[in-house]
């Protein structure tokens, strides 16, 4: 029940952290720094993905922090084979990696052929 006066108010939530302290209910949450967070999500992130940070690094000095389909030297992003759990492929430009999505897309889709046509004729 609220008390009126802040001070009791206080003293009261004061007494019953004491109490939930004492019986193992009450624990101090530390705050975590901006950058053991963004650590945490870049590696939750690529998790999702398939990859480590670790083996992000490892293929991104292989492929010499280019593309692996255009060679373009930018950031790059993790690309994953579609199953589960995804599988780990190479690292994309973001441009390549759209691509990529878009043309696994259309083929699953069986649209290849209409495609071809459809540039041929114009």
């Amino acid at each position: 029940m609220p008390y009126s006066d802040p001070e009791k108010q206080k003293a009261a939530n004061r007494q019953w952290i004491a109490e939930a302290r004492a019986q193992g209910r009450y624990k101090v949450q530390y705050p975590v720094s901006k950058t053991r967070k963004a650590a945490y999500r870049r590696r939750h992130a690529l998790s999702l993905l398939g990859w480590s940070p670790e083996a992000y690094e490892a293929v991104r000095e292989q492929q010499n922090n280019a593309c692996a389909i255009c060679g373009k030297v930018t950031d790059l992003v993790p690309d994953h084979e579609h199953i589960e759990p995804p599988k780990p492929r190479a690292l994309l430009c973001q441009d390549c990696n759209h691509m990529l999505g878009w043309f696994e897309k259309i083929v699953r889709l069986g649209m290849i052929k209409n495609f071809t046509q459809y540039l041929a004729k114009y």
